[in-house]
């Protein structure tokens, strides 16, 4: 499902930041 990659984008996201 789409929410499932929002989610995992947003994890993703939150990585590259820290």
């Amino acid at each position: 499902m789409v929410s499932s990659h929002l989610v995992a984008l947003m994890g993703y996201l939150m990585w590259v930041v820290v």
